[in-house]
C-alpha cells in the first residue's frame, strides 16, 4: 500500500490539529502556516504522513478520521474520489464549526 499523497497528509494534520482543543498554556494554537513557516530545524526530523499523523492522533484518543485513495495521486482528480472527498471535507466542517 502507498502512503497518501503529501497533500492529503497536511490536510489530515490540518483538520487533525484545528479539531484539537486550545491549551491555556498555549499564547496560540499551532497552524499549519506555522508548520510551513519554520526556517531551520536543529535536529533532523522525519515528515511524517497522514497514516503517521492518524495512528498518532488515534492512539492520543482525538477524534481523527483517515481518507486515503490508493487510485490516486497527489491530486484527487478521479470523479467518484473527488466526489468523496469533498464529502468528507463538509462533514468535517459541519461537524467542527457548529
Amino acid at each position: 500500500m502507498r502512503p497518501p499523497p503529501p497533500r492529503l497528509a497536511a490536510l489530515a494534520a490540518a483538520l487533525a490539529l484545528a479539531s484539537l482543543p486550545a491549551r491555556a498554556a498555549a499564547p496560540k494554537p499551532l497552524t499549519v502556516d506555522d508548520v510551513w513557516s519554520v526556517r531551520r530545524v536543529g535536529t533532523p526530523v522525519l515528515s511524517p504522513d497522514g497514516r503517521t499523523v492518524y495512528g498518532v492522533l488515534s492512539a492520543k484518543g482525538v477524534p481523527a478520521r483517515l481518507v486515503y485513495y490508493p487510485d490516486e495521486n497527489h491530486w484527487v482528480l478521479k470523479g467518484q474520489s473527488s466526489k468523496h472527498w469533498y464529502g468528507e471535507v463538509l462533514a468535517w466542517l459541519a461537524r467542527w464549526l457548529k
